[in-house]
């Protein structure tokens, strides 16, 4: 017998055009989760600046009408604080998502005093909905631990998803990929690629990873940075210092298909985190990113990147600022006789959105029986 379509009232803060990882996840999981259920969308798609605004529309929209729906998600746990009228007006199931930023108040700038008295009045307000949300699904199991830190209960454990990506991935295929970045960029045949893709800010370990660890590479490796942040200059007085100019290329953004191309064309991906205070790193989509497309992973072990890099699947994680284990972890994957398909399929089954879609729907079931 079919199952009855749940009604669920799904909101979030973050929605494209809106970039960003909350952003991905809330497109990823609204839509697939429309194709199973029915769901009503209430979404902030103009980020900060929109944020007053979608406040109120959630606030009055769950007093008056969440009585027509089965339960009511929230992207994140500030969102539940917009909801609240759902739970304590109509009775109804709430469960929220935790990314690990959510938990935390991050103020750019080094105002010491401001930050740690808005920090003290953000963890006030994240506060409450422990109290009147049903569920708590953190996004790792790193995400997790900080939530119980911080007195917040779980149960279970959904990893974001990826959308599938529609190429089978070759070996013929990566050796095109690779052929077309070494004839671009001039590099040596000889040399493997190695690519760091994403936003160049501290926890990321950029800047660590080249001052400490590439030097040590820089005969056997080329190193391709793709992206941007306000850590750049940094990585640029460190190329320097250390005359890397020939073997690290820096691109700034790149366009969809150069991301792509980079992905399927570079040897290994290189997620070299770092601990910060307060700058947590949930899960490590773009580890997901790049194995989706058959490239083996090499990670920090730290926080959420350890839900996302799955020894020996997808890649090898090494010990948190230990240059001599990330260097052994390196050439240990270079070693590999890798299997660039197999790990393509085991990304795109094991973090689909499909399958991000279905466990949700299968949580909400459990919660409403």
């Amino acid at each position: 017998m079919k199952k009855k379509k749940m009604k669920i009232l799904f909101i979030t803060r973050s929605f494209p055009p809106t970039i960003g990882g909350m952003e991905n996840f809330s497109f990823g999981l609204y839509t697939h989760l429309n194709k199973i259920e029915k769901v009503k969308l209430i979404s902030n798609k103009r980020s900060y600046m929109g944020l007053l605004p979608f406040s109120i529309i959630t606030f009055v929209y769950t007093l008056l009408f969440s009585y027509k729906y089965d339960l009511v998600y929230c992207n994140d746990i500030l969102t539940c604080q917009f909801a609240f009228p759902a739970k304590i007006f109509h009775r109804k199931p709430m469960i929220s998502t935790l990314f690990g930023l959510d938990l935390n108040f991050v103020l750019k700038g080094n105002v010491a005093f401001i930050t740690k008295m808005l920090k003290r009045i953000y963890r006030l307000v994240i506060y409450f909905p422990k109290y009147y949300v049903d569920e708590f699904i953190p996004i790792s199991q790193g995400t997790a631990q900080l939530a119980k830190n911080l007195g917040i209960s779980t149960s279970r454990i959904i990893n974001p998803g990826i959308e599938k990506t529609k190429l089978h991935i070759t070996k013929s295929m990566k050796k095109e990929a690779a052929k077309k970045i070494r004839n671009r960029y001039k590099f040596d045949e000889r040399k493997k690629i190695l690519l760091f893709l994403g936003r160049i800010i501290k926890r990321k370990g950029l800047h660590w990873f080249l001052e400490k660890v590439f030097p040590k590479l820089r005969n056997k490796y080329q190193f391709i940075v793709a992206g941007s942040g306000k850590e750049i200059d940094d990585v640029k007085r460190i190329i320097s210092k250390y005359n890397l100019h020939k073997n690290v290329n820096l691109l700034g953004r790149v366009s969809n298909e150069l991301k792509r191309t980079l992905f399927v064309g570079s040897d290994i991906f290189i997620l070299p985190n770092i601990k910060v205070n307060d700058h947590w790193e949930g899960f490590g989509m773009v580890a997901i990113e790049a194995s989706k497309y058959g490239t083996p992973v090499v990670a920090a072990a730290l926080e959420g990147i350890t839900s996302s890099v799955i020894p020996y699947r997808n890649g090898l994680l090494f010990e948190p600022g230990s240059e001599k284990d990330c260097i052994e972890k390196i050439n240990k994957v270079s070693q590999w006789g890798v299997d660039s398909c197999q790990i393509s399929k085991f990304t795109n089954s094991q973090y689909s959105n499909e399958r991000l879609a279905q466990l949700y729907s299968k949580a909400f079931r459990s919660i409403l029986s």
